[in-house]
């Protein structure tokens, strides 16, 4: 009995300190600009409640799904992941030969590409088999991504033009200080 309480206790634990880091991680992004201002304001105890309330949404919506349904869009979504991790191996030694690699992988191009073939084919294969809510999930994933990063350039950009619009009036008035500031991007 004590070890079944215990556990509970445990995963009550694990699964507040793993709400807390992602409520932390979408402050983070929000204060960053990458997601709307709301995320990035904090409780008066330094909480970041509107990151702990979708995380909880988030929860609540997969909690009406079947278990083996959850595991197979986790997996997914990891096996999507490697796909770039990949993808970025290989083009980071085509595009950037000459950066410094502190754990260098000794072959040639060639043999980096024939190093991840077999592991991209098997985790396309294990995809090929996920179910049709699976795609949908997924789908869905990418184009709220999508939108999200859209609507992080355009912000971006207005910041950019904002800041140019300053730069210049700076230049104007003739100020020593407009070299120093043109570098500086908020």
């Amino acid at each position: 009995a004590w070890t079944v309480f215990a556990s509970g206790i445990s995963n009550l634990a694990l699964f507040q300190a793993e709400m807390t880091t992602d409520a932390l991680e979408i402050l983070g992004m929000a204060e960053r600009g990458m997601l709307p201002k709301i995320f990035a304001t904090r409780s008066p105890h330094g909480t970041a409640t509107y990151g702990i309330l979708l995380g909880t949404i988030v929860i609540i919506g997969m909690s009406v799904a079947d278990f083996r349904d959850i595991i197979e869009m986790l997996n997914f979504t990891y096996a999507i992941s490697l796909l770039m991790e990949y993808a970025a191996f290989i083009k980071l030694r085509i595009t950037r030969k000459e950066v410094y690699r502190p754990y260098r992988v000794p072959l040639n191009t060639a043999g980096c590409i024939a190093m991840v073939i077999p592991p991209c084919i098997v985790t396309i294969l294990l995809m090929l088999m996920a179910s049709f809510m699976t795609y949908i999930y997924f789908a869905v994933s990418v184009l709220l991504g999508i939108v999200l990063r859209c609507a992080h350039v355009k912000r971006s950009n207005s910041r950019l033009d904002q800041s140019e619009c300053n730069d210049q009036s700076v230049e104007d008035t003739g100020s020593d200080d407009a070299e120093d500031e043109s570098f500086v991007i908020s």
